[in-house]
């Protein structure tokens, strides 16, 4: 089962990147355009019966998976 990452660079990020922001600041814009980490889309397979904890554990770490109001696992 693949585990999927994509980070697409809008306009909003290539300019914060452009002029020097920190890794929180782009990292916030990403999750506004909605990108979804590794680990997060890992999660959401093993909810659904599709690979397991153990897998996802191989391929990822654990990070700061704060979930908006509007994000759901």
């Amino acid at each position: 089962m693949a585990v999927h990452e994509v980070f697409v660079i809008n306009d909003e990020v290539r300019t914060l990147i452009s002029h020097g922001a920190t890794m929180v600041e782009i990292r916030a814009a990403a999750k506004r355009a909605g990108f979804c980490p590794l680990r997060y889309d890992g999660l959401k397979k093993v909810l659904r019966g599709l690979t397991t904890l153990e897998q996802v554990d191989s391929i990822s770490y654990v990070e700061d998976m704060t979930v908006s109001v509007e994000g759901t696992l």
